[in-house]
């Protein structure tokens, strides 16, 4: 019984290669992706993907390719799926919602990330410290702090930062901007979002 039971499925198998040569092929990508199974890797950064397509995709990121484009600001995207993210920016859409405390994400991978601060999770381990974050950016702009890399430039006097918010505060030096008012007095303005400590609730008060 066993034996003709094989002899079914395999017949079974057979039929449906001869309807789809691509069967078998499609058949064994979907299992290696369950099991968790990456040979595709990038010879970059040595990031792994269960399909070949994804690994080109992921290569654009470090070429510097951007052939997908917003049609509304011309921002430019290595991949397609990233203009539909990015476009609700402009759109104000938030489809992803956390279900703990409600807050709304543009997309399923901020929502991820988020979800991290509500269970502590912090998979992305320094393999020099041992520090480690929720998001694999934190842990990139971390690493820097090992290496010394400033990649971001100030094109004004040249001088470098770690990250590219840095970057943005350290420029109104050079612009004069000071967008962010005493919370308290709503008078006293500052480059940056933290009340600069020369700035008591005391002179707030009287």
């Amino acid at each position: 019984m066993r034996v003709s039971q094989s002899l079914v499925n395999f017949s079974e198998t057979t039929d449906k290669f001869n309807e789809n040569p691509g069967f078998l092929n499609v058949s064994y990508l979907d299992s290696r992706i369950n099991s968790g199974e990456k040979p595709y890797k990038c010879d970059e950064c040595g990031k792994g993907f269960g399909r070949k397509k994804e690994l080109s995709r992921h290569k654009k990121t470090h070429s510097g390719e951007k052939p997908y484009k917003c049609d509304v600001c011309g921002k430019g995207f290595s991949q397609k799926q990233n203009v539909s993210v990015h476009k609700r920016i402009h759109s104000g859409e938030k489809p992803y919602k956390c279900g703990v405390c409600w807050k709304a994400f543009s997309s399923s991978s901020d929502l991820t990330c988020h979800m991290r601060i509500h269970s502590g999770e912090k998979p992305y381990k320094c393999d020099v410290c041992g520090m480690a974050f929720g998001k694999s950016s934190s842990l990139t702009s971390h690493m820097r702090t090992h290496s010394g890399e400033k990649p971001y430039k100030c094109d004004v006097c040249g001088k470098g930062f770690i990250q590219k918010q840095n970057l943005s505060a350290h420029k109104r030096i050079h612009s004069g901007e000071k967008p962010y008012k005493c919370d308290v007095c709503d008078t006293i303005t500052c480059l940056y979002m933290v009340r600069p400590r020369s700035h008591f609730l005391d002179d707030c008060t009287g």
